[in-house]
């Protein structure tokens, strides 16, 4: 009894099979180019909304070096962690593309900090300006910043970029603190943004993509603070965007109980076609260390390391701190450069 219902229920959905694929068939030849003897695809229907070509802006946020006594652009000689103002203006841009999203606007975001990454010159302004083109994308060179001890490297950069046919706004307390500046680099077609940025960067990409950019902008509310020349007036930011951190390598370090006790910040660094880990920051609470957290972590990070592809893990570390030196040491990591510095007496 029981094969005989469960062949009558076969049959009974086979039929159903059939009869759907026959309505499927009629359905789709209504979509098809019945007056041809040969296969047809369905017919293709105009879209309701005409896709739209997306405008991409490519925004470098650049931090100035400074010049020394002989006149040489300085540079650190291993330079990594990543400038607080120029991840900050970072952070501004992503909030745009957020508000901005039904726009069909996109801002890229590059960051370059000459005294990490090294000195700007004319082939670099080439290679960018050549870089746009070929990805067919607006370029916007901002001066992020400047200190008025960094002004004239900030001020010949963008007058070269300038010069080069780039759109150019610089920003920083020099240019919040000395109108004169301000008026120098609008004559030679340099925007200036007084005060912090937070408050007035939607305003001046939205006038930049309508072709409307300023000459000057500075804050209209905010905190009176006192320059070298007068005074500024220092927006409120406690509700501004964060700067953006690659919290990909942020990691918290947690005890046996799920108690965090301290925390590990490492980036990828790249380098002759081999890609490494240097350590930014490894830090274990005062009352969890000599616990053995830090030893840990540090084997978990190689553990991570390896199964990233990384081929290394470097950091640094000051000479007079001979625990920390002790640690790595322990841990297999060997001096690789060494500075040392003789003190001389007044005499």
């Amino acid at each position: 009894m029981t094969i005989a219902n469960n062949q009558a229920g076969q049959a009974k959905r086979r039929r159903g099979w059939w009869e759907e694929a026959r309505t499927l068939t009629k359905i789709g030849a209504t979509y098809t180019d019945t007056k041809s003897d040969t296969l047809t695809l369905p017919v293709i229907r105009a879209a309701s909304h005409e896709a739209a070509p997306c405008r991409t802006l490519r925004v470098y946020f650049i931090k100035p070096s400074k010049y020394d006594t002989d006149g040489y652009v300085l540079r650190f000689w291993k330079g990594v962690l990543p400038n607080n103002t120029l991840t900050a203006l970072s952070a501004l841009n992503e909030q745009y593309n957020r508000l901005r999203a039904t726009k069909n606007i996109f801002v890229e975001t590059v960051l370059w900090d000459e005294i990490v990454e090294g000195a700007i010159n004319a082939d670099t302004i080439q290679a960018i300006k050549d870089k746009g083109k070929e990805d067919g994308v607006e370029v916007l060179i901002g001066m992020a910043g400047v200190q008025t001890n960094q002004y004239p490297r900030g001020r010949d950069l963008a007058l070269q970029f300038v010069a080069a046919g780039f759109t150019v706004l610089m920003g920083g307390f020099h240019v919040s603190g000395y109108p004169d500046s301000c008026t120098f680099l609008n004559s030679c077609g340099v925007t200036t943004v007084a005060g912090e940025a937070e408050n007035t960067w939607v305003q001046i990409l939205d006038d930049y993509l309508n072709g409307e950019l300023q000459p000057h902008y500075s804050v209209t509310s905010g905190i009176r603070a006192k320059t070298g020349t007068g005074e500024i007036i220092v927006p409120e930011i406690t509700d501004v965007q964060l700067p953006a951190i690659d919290d990909r390598y942020l990691f918290s370090i947690k005890d046996e109980f799920g108690m965090q006790v301290g925390m590990l910040w490492f980036a990828v660094r790249q380098s002759g076609g081999k890609r490494s880990a240097f350590i930014y920051d490894v830090l274990i609470d005062e009352a969890f260390q000599r616990r053995g957290y830090a030893t840990q972590a540090f084997q978990a990070l190689e553990m991570l390391a390896s199964d990233m592809g990384l081929t290394a893990i470097s950091l640094h570390v000051f000479g007079h701190n001979t625990a920390a030196r002790a640690l790595y040491e322990k841990l297999g990591f060997v001096t690789t450069n060494l500075f040392m510095k003789k003190s001389l007496s007044d005499s």
